[in-house]
């Protein structure tokens, strides 16, 4: 690939990438407000314990061979035909595992409706072994806008499912029922542009490097999903599935404003890395003015979200989500810290560096299985740290790491975040200041959007004056 085709492959990626996070969280949005007033916190509790044990039964058997897919050096027909129907095969075991524990699921939990939650979750195993290995192909050629209809596609087909669901009283189950219809509806798009369908062969030998790859691979990602998913099961056991549910809407709330960001870092950071350092580019100078885009746009947003959320959350989601603001407000925090960090992994690994990644990944786990059972006992709104504290846990303990074992110097990645958190975090309190002297009298959708215009204005300012770089760099990115 020479530089000018693949200058031009990276930059139609990124922009469907950006294309596809922008409409993707309005399409999630869109879909947490029609649960938020038609579904109760409670099952929103119960549809976070089903999601999590199918999360973790995917991510024991399908995630580390489908990032394998990606990262390996050579790929034709006959071995992505093997590795489709070993997907499938893998995906049936995921869904027979899981209905299997999904009576002792709904016993731990003393929560008997979670047997048949978990039991007709398990679908989503199979559907995604099915998209799994498309996606992945995609995902290797920087095929993002095949990947971004697909995924619009899918958060459509979810919106209205669910909605429709959850009107009509479906509880749970709109929404468990609606992420299936999404994800079929994702299957159906990824097969359907797909140049031919999978050959029904299969050559093991060939397929073994793929899987002792994604074995390694899994041991990052297991205990990186693991994670937060193992701290909401907890967590629902000690706090009961109300509180959970409180919990579980703030974290889906912040998930859907960091994957603004975070899709595009994961649709274009591994392969970028992977093709600088191929065709001798300066990987760390990409990776320093990522960084720096990367915390000016998630500091605005997360920041900014925690700084009117409450005054957002109770007259657009309802009044019996206020509860959950002070959890919005430590999420948004430890997301925008977190964010710092989010090139780090794919620059390691374009270099081969799995060690850190996956010491970090189990370290996270560690923290977080000790704060849920240290803070057990520790009543709502203060029990929400218990998810931010892992990502705060291992930002020192990376940060050592990644100058070890990537030679990346402590300079070169603090320099390019500082600036844009500082920002972030002035911004919080002048907003936190405004909206204490701003009259009651006024509409709360005036009171909102001066807070908004407030913070963007604060932000401009600082890229105006210290950051003139990142804006001359995403004005070159927009054009």
């Amino acid at each position: 690939m020479s530089r000018k085709t693949m200058q031009k492959s990276i930059r139609q990626g990124i922009s469907w990438a950006v294309v596809e996070s922008i409409l993707s969280a309005l399409f999630s949005f869109m879909t947490t407000l029609v649960c938020a007033r038609y579904v109760s916190p409670s099952d929103f509790g119960l549809v976070a314990i089903a999601i999590a044990v199918i999360t973790i039964a995917q991510s024991v058997l399908l995630i580390g061979p489908l990032n394998a897919v990606i990262r390996t050096p050579a790929m034709d027909t006959m071995l992505s035909d093997s590795i489709f129907w070993a997907m499938i095969l893998l995906g049936v075991l995921a869904m027979g595992l899981c209905m299997a524990i999904a009576e002792p699921i709904s016993l731990f939990f003393a929560a008997p409706e979670l047997r048949w939650l978990v039991m007709g979750a398990s679908a989503l195993c199979l559907l995604e072994a099915v998209a799994g290995v498309p996606s992945a192909l995609l995902s290797r050629k920087m095929r993002t806008r095949a990947l971004a209809i697909r995924t619009l596609g899918q958060k459509i087909t979810t919106l209205f499912v669910t909605a429709f669901l959850a009107i009509e009283g479906y509880g749970a189950w709109a929404i468990l029922i609606g992420a299936m219809a999404g994800t079929l509806c994702g299957a159906i798009v990824l097969i359907a542009r797909s140049p031919r369908w999978p050959a029904l062969r299969m050559d093991l030998p060939r397929c073994m490097p793929i899987f002792r790859m994604g074995l390694a691979i899994n041991l990052e990602l297991f205990a990186s999903i693991l994670s937060p998913r193992l701290i909401l099961l907890l967590y629902g056991r000690f706090h009961g599935i109300e509180s959970l549910g409180y919990l579980n809407f703030a974290v889906r709330l912040i998930d859907e404003m960091s994957n603004l960001l975070r899709t595009v870092v994961a649709r274009t950071a591994l392969p970028l890395f992977a093709t600088l350092r191929r065709t001798g580019g300066d990987d760390i100078a990409a990776f320093k003015i990522g960084t720096t885009v990367i915390c000016c746009l998630s500091g605005s947003a997360l920041l900014g979200l925690a700084a009117i959320s409450p005054y957002l959350i109770p007259p657009v989601f309802g009044d019996h989500w206020i509860p959950s603001v002070y959890a919005v407000q430590v999420l948004a925090f430890s997301s925008a810290l977190l964010f710092s960090r989010s090139l780090v992994p794919p620059l390691l690994l374009s270099r081969g560096k799995q060690l850190p990644q996956i010491a970090n990944s189990w370290l996270a786990l560690s923290v977080g299985v000790a704060a849920s059972l240290v803070l057990a006992d520790a009543q709502y709104p203060v029990s929400a740290w218990i998810y931010a504290i892992p990502s705060l846990a291992i930002i020192p303990s990376g940060l050592l790491m990644a100058r070890h074992f990537g030679r990346i110097s402590l300079k070169d990645q603090l320099a390019p975040s500082a600036g844009p958190i500082l920002s972030a975090l002035l911004m919080f309190a002048v907003v936190q200041i405004v909206a204490d002297v701003l009259p009651n009298t006024l509409p709360i959708t005036v009171s909102i959007a001066s807070l908004i215009l407030v913070g963007a204005l604060w932000q401009l300012l600082y890229i105006t004056l210290f950051a003139r770089s990142t804006a001359q760099w995403l004005i070159k990115a927009a054009r």
